[in-house]
């Protein structure tokens, strides 16, 4: 009798083990820290092409106390301007601009992320085109040709200023310019000087567009410039390598 109920135990006991295995509904996400209010992303809003950046998901809770959450999901909305892994690191895939999500819980922050190209260095290449001069002369003859150049650029986020220098000509210094890039990552230098400051010569007014490839190592476009309109003008074509 002792072994009937023994046996009888042992099947009831395995059965309790075998529904409560069985019987185990799936549940829903984790639905995050309780009581939280809102989500915020710290981190920078410009990234280089290629260059990661770290993210943080700051949550704020119901009694006003913040902290970082390592629970956030991240989502980026365009991953072909933007990626972004399970740690909240992006990576800059071209030019443009998208927005990152953390997510955690049923609060999500968002960020919008631009992507720039990063022109900073010296380039050495070939500039093409005419001018109309002499400068100062009322009379226009038209010069073309090449020449060796320099061009030394300096960035801070989309703003670029740079000085273009010719090694083999008998007046080498071209002069400063300064300008911005454009979402497109465009290089757009709308300001020109003989000087760093402004001062010392005319004004040299300049209209650039020039671009990177896409390996950030060929720099190309077409300018234009002018000292006092009337007295010389020039257009170009540029096609520089990064030299250093």
């Amino acid at each position: 009798m002792r072994n009937l109920i023994a046996v009888t135990l042992v099947i009831a006991a395995a059965g309790c083990h075998w529904r409560d295995a069985t019987s185990a509904t799936p549940t829903s996400p984790t639905p995050g820290l309780p009581g939280v209010q809102a989500v915020a992303i710290d981190g920078s809003t410009l990234v280089y092409w290629k260059s990661t950046s770290p993210l943080q998901a700051r949550v704020t809770l119901d009694d006003g106390t913040t902290l970082v959450s390592e629970k956030a999901v991240w989502t980026s909305s365009d991953p072909a301007v933007v990626t972004v892994d399970t740690r909240g690191v992006v990576t800059g895939v071209s030019s443009g601009e998208t927005i990152v999500t953390g997510t955690v819980g049923a609060a999500a922050g968002r960020l919008t992320v631009r992507v720039i190209p990063d022109y900073r260095g010296v380039w050495r290449g070939q500039i093409s085109g005419s001018s109309c001069g002499p400068w100062f002369s009322m009379t226009c003859r038209s010069t073309t040709g090449s020449w060796d150049a320099f061009l030394r650029l300096e960035q801070d986020g989309v703003s670029v200023s740079g000085f273009m220098y010719y090694p083999t000509d008998t007046n080498p210094a071209d002069g400063y310019l300064f300008g911005h890039i454009e979402l497109d990552g465009s290089l757009v230098m709308d300001r020109g000087f003989c000087s760093k400051d402004g001062r010392g010569c005319s004004p040299k007014v300049t209209r650039w567009r020039t671009s990177l490839s896409q390996n950030g190592m060929t720099l190309s476009g077409s300018y234009a410039s002018s000292f006092d309109p009337g007295y010389s003008e020039s257009a170009w074509e540029l096609t520089m390598q990064r030299f250093e």
